[in-house]
């Protein structure tokens, strides 16, 4: 089948996101996954995405805000076409080294969204740091004092295969901007950034 094709059998199913959280995760950047999706839903007049969120344990996950979301565990065999994990209040907490759950979604065609801090961690993981990756400019200046890594300038997003490292906070809803044209049609991704009001 042809990309074309491809596409087309894939927006008649709509497409499933994972968001992965750990205690501490940033509720501005969930709020820009979900909402930025749901508007999508209603503009498009049908529910193309849908979403879990999820965590190493399940359960309720608070954040730093003290809002807590209901969460299910990670999945042995990740079935989302994308996966989201969101940066952290905590930039040093365990729940961020996600090397081999990131792993379990690639190896299955999946593409992986990394915000701020988690994107920071990923960056540390690898073994020449910097390359094609980006964060958020806080966690930029720490890695560039700590391991003397210089990303270069600071760019909401950039990609490495299957491996998508982001600034986070408001950025998000760029990146999501970003995919749901590229998902549908660029009429639908302005309207919607025209509703959340974000140029």
């Amino acid at each position: 089948m042809d990309q074309k094709g491809s596409d087309l059998k894939e927006a008649s199913q709509g497409w499933h996101f994972d968001i992965l959280v750990c205690d501490g995760f940033v509720l501005t950047e969930m709020a820009a996954v979900t909402d930025t999706l749901r508007i999508a839903n209603r503009v498009l007049a049908r529910p193309l995405f849908d979403w879990t969120v999820r965590s190493a344990s399940g359960g309720q996950i608070t954040c730093r805000s003290g809002l807590s979301v209901e969460t299910q565990c990670f999945a042995a065999k990740p079935e989302a076409d994308f996966a989201f994990v969101l940066g952290n209040s905590d930039p040093a907490h365990p729940g961020l080294s996600l090397g081999r759950v990131v792993q379990s979604y690639t190896s299955r065609g999946a593409q992986v969204y990394l915000l701020a801090e988690a994107a920071a961690r990923h960056i540390r993981s690898q073994s020449g740091g910097a390359g094609a990756h980006t964060t958020h400019w806080e966690n930029s200046e720490l890695l560039r004092e700590q391991l003397g890594l210089d990303l270069g300038a600071h760019a909401l997003a950039r990609q490495d295969g299957p491996v998508v490292t982001c600034a986070g906070m408001g950025a998000t809803t760029d990146v999501v901007l970003a995919l749901v044209g590229q998902l549908t049609s660029a009429a639908a991704q302005v309207t919607v950034a025209n509703i959340l009001l974000h140029d």
